[in-house]
C-alpha cells in the first residue's frame, strides 16, 4: 500500500512540473513575439531600427511613402534603391501594414 501511495505522490510531482514548465514555456514564447511597426505611421527614427535598415533607408521609405501615399503591398518597397527581396524577407516579422489592411507578404 505504501508504494502505490508512492507512486501516486511521484505521478502528482511529474503533473506539477509538467505544468508549471508548460506556462513558463508559453509565457516565454509571448515575451519573443516582435512587436511591429506599421510602415504607414513608423517614424524614420523607428524603422531604423529594424534590422537590415538604416538611416538612410528608413528615410527613403518615408519619401516614398509621402510621394506615392499610402503603401498597401510589402512589395512596393523594391522600387526603393537599395531594397531588395532578400532585404524584403528580413525586415517582414517587423512591419505590418495594418493602417490600410494590406499585404505584408514578398
Amino acid at each position: 500500500m505504501k508504494r502505490s501511495g508512492n507512486l501516486k505522490v511521484a505521478a502528482i510531482g511529474i503533473l506539477a512540473v509538467f505544468l508549471a514548465f508548460s506556462l513558463f514555456s508559453s509565457a516565454a514564447a509571448e515575451e519573443r513575439k516582435i512587436k511591429t511597426l506599421d510602415l504607414n505611421k513608423a517614424t524614420v527614427e523607428e524603422l531604423a531600427k529594424i534590422p537590415g535598415l538604416n538611416k538612410q533607408l528608413a528615410q527613403a521609405i518615408v519619401n516614398y511613402r509621402d510621394e506615392t501615399g499610402d503603401i498597401h503591398a510589402l512589395t512596393e518597397l523594391l522600387k526603393i534603391k537599395g531594397i531588395n527581396r532578400d532585404l524584403l524577407r528580413k525586415i517582414q516579422p517587423y512591419v505590418n501594414l495594418e493602417s490600410v489592411g494590406g499585404d505584408c507578404t514578398c
